[in-house]
C-alpha cells in the first residue's frame, strides 16, 4: 500500500461506492484532469488494487427470496480447498470464504424458494468432509458491497 498516494486512496474510496462514475466527474471531484484520473485507474488496475467491476443486483426483484449465511465445520483441515471449490461452483453461492474459529467456511447463498434452498443445503451438507452445517436466514441487509440497504 505504500505505493498509493492520497489521490489513489481518494479515488479508490469513491470507486468502491460507485464504479460507474465518469472520469470527468471524478476529475472535478478530485481537482485533477480527466486524463490524470484515467491514468490513475489504469495504474491501479495494473498493480492489482482494482481487480474487477461487478453489478450488484437486487435479489428480491430477480426472485431470490431466500438468502442465507452458512457456517460450515469440516471434519478434516485437508478438505477445505476442495469443499470451497465445490461450493464456489454452485449456482446458489454468492460468497465463499475460508475462516478461523469454530467454523472453517462461511458462505452466502441465495435461492428462489424453500425447495431450492432445501436442495442447496442438502448438496452442501452431503459433501465429503462436511461435519456440520449451520445457517442463518438473512432477513434484510443493512449494508452489502458498500451499498446501504436500509
Amino acid at each position: 500500500m505504500k505505493d498509493l498516494d492520497s489521490l489513489d486512496t481518494k479515488l479508490l474510496n469513491i470507486l468502491r461506492k460507485n464504479a460507474r462514475i465518469s472520469t470527468r466527474k471524478l476529475a472535478k471531484m478530485l481537482g485533477v484532469s480527466p486524463s490524470t484520473i484515467s491514468r490513475k485507474i489504469r495504474n491501479l488496475e495494473d498493480k492489482g488494487y482494482i481487480i474487477g467491476y461487478v453489478a450488484v443486483l437486487n435479489d428480491a426483484k430477480l426472485g431470490y427470496l431466500c438468502n442465507l449465511l452458512l457456517m460450515i465445520k469440516l471434519n478434516s483441515p485437508g478438505v477445505t480447498e476442495n469443499i470451497v471449490k465445490k461450493i464456489v461452483d454452485m449456482d446458489a453461492s454468492c460468497m465463499v470464504s475460508m475462516t478461523t474459529g469454530t467454523y472453517d467456511i462461511i458462505a452466502l447463498v441465495r435461492c428462489k424458494d424453500p425447495n431450492e434452498l432445501e436442495h442447496t443445503l442438502y448438496d452442501i451438507g452431503k459433501l465429503d468432509g462436511v461435519e456440520r452445517l449451520d445457517s442463518l436466514f438473512i432477513v434484510r441487509h443493512g449494508k452489502f458491497m458498500n451499498l446501504p440497504f436500509i
